[in-house]
């Protein structure tokens, strides 16, 4: 529903939590498709799109990643 809402052009930003979470595998690379027509090409239909995962496949669609881990209880932040 966030997806459609954005393609209407009344939201700047998408924030998706664990997209993935509850779809097949085969759901989960169309998601990753969907996005990657959102951002690449010769103009993004999206102005932004911040979307919090553990699944690595949906790594394929970002610019920009940033990686938060535990380390010996403390969070540290990594751009990539």
């Amino acid at each position: 529903l966030a997806i459609a809402k954005a393609l209407s052009g009344k939201i700047t930003t998408v924030i998706m939590d664990e997209p993935t979470t509850h779809l097949d595998e085969e759901r989960r690379r169309e998601l990753v498709e969907i996005l990657k027509n959102f951002f690449k090409g010769s103009s993004s239909i999206l102005p932004q799109m911040i979307v919090v995962t553990h699944h690595r496949e949906i790594e394929d669609a970002a610019d920009n990643l940033i990686f938060i881990e535990n380390v010996g209880g403390v969070s540290q932040v990594k751009a990539v």
